[in-house]
């Protein structure tokens, strides 16, 4: 079998956004799969859009697009995502994510995983709000988040990895960055915790769905830098 290879050194990538020398990434390609761009960047959307609190109007978007990711969840989890009761997730929401009397089991983000101390502010945080600014994303006036919330992360690559036929080199650098310097590194305790401590079927095959993708991402990525 032909062993396919990016048109770049894709584990010094890996290995310089995780260390957190985010400046000294380099990059380099001149074409890649439109077909396959697309399709990664509306199944991170529709994963940032499901780890998102579950109101009225997320709710109602899950409702009308979670049919068009069977495939994709049956093939990395051997089912199908399904909605529970807009009251019982928004319960199961919180006490995961948001407050938890016995502590929050699966804290969404990404800092608190990536530091000894299991700081909720980090200089990763920091680094993510500069890349955020530089790149051109913008949080919504309305979002109280912070930037390295799993939901907000997930929505970043999606439209970094989207933007490669616009802003090329900048935008493929923002989505290896936060992937592998941020998304990764967080995603096997994340979603472990969420799994152990889930008590609806909803969001443990989200967090089976997300850790396994995240997990096949260097062939996810040779599928878009290759033809």
């Amino acid at each position: 079998m032909l062993e396919l290879k990016v048109p770049f050194d894709l584990q010094k990538i890996k290995e310089t956004a995780k260390a957190g020398n985010w400046e000294d990434i380099v990059i380099n390609f001149d074409r890649y799969d439109e077909t396959a761009v697309i399709n990664l960047s509306n199944i991170l959307m529709f994963l940032s859009l499901a780890f998102r609190y579950p109101d009225v109007k997320v709710y109602s978007r899950l409702k009308e697009s979670v049919r068009y990711f069977d495939d994709f969840f049956e093939e990395y989890t051997g089912q199908k995502l399904i909605l529970d009761k807009v009251d019982d997730m928004q319960v199961e929401y919180t006490r995961l994510f948001v407050t938890n009397k016995d502590g929050v089991p699966a804290s969404p983000y990404a800092s608190v995983y990536l530091t000894d101390e299991g700081l909720l502010y980090s200089d990763y945080l920091i680094k993510l709000k500069d890349l955020m600014i530089k790149t051109g994303f913008e949080l919504k006036e309305e979002c109280k988040d912070l930037e390295d919330n799993i939901y907000i992360m997930l929505e970043y690559i999606s439209i970094m990895i989207g933007r490669l036929n616009v802003d090329g080199i900048s935008a493929a650098k923002g989505f290896f960055l936060v992937s592998y310097g941020l998304v990764l590194p967080m995603c096997e305790k994340f979603c472990k915790n969420i799994i152990e401590h889930a008590r609806i079927d909803f969001y443990k095959v989200l967090a089976m769905g997300l850790l396994e993708f995240i997990n096949d991402l260097d062939g996810i990525v040779e599928e878009v830098f290759c033809e």
